[in-house]
């Protein structure tokens, strides 16, 4: 199994190896990119959500702290 990276630096080469080993469909080598592609643009959209969620959760933390429960709920609902 080959690292994604070295997939992606080497892509002329890696067909070229699976041709070698009788592999019919090297345009799947472009596919296998094209969904890291999609993994990691998804990756952070996740990662952006969450980073927001937090700090959501850390603003109604100290709004609990505060004792402005009305405002903690509203951003809840948020």
């Amino acid at each position: 199994m080959l690292p994604i990276n070295v997939i992606r630096q080497n892509v002329q080469e890696v067909k070229e190896r699976l041709a070698v080993k009788n592999f019919k469909t090297p345009e799947l080598v472009d596919s296998v990119i094209a969904l890291d592609d999609q993994r990691k643009k998804l990756q952070l959209e996740f990662d952006t959500t969450q980073a927001s969620v937090n700090s959501a959760s850390k603003e109604i933390g100290g709004l609990m702290a505060k004792g402005e429960k009305d405002a903690a709920e509203a951003k809840k609902k948020k």
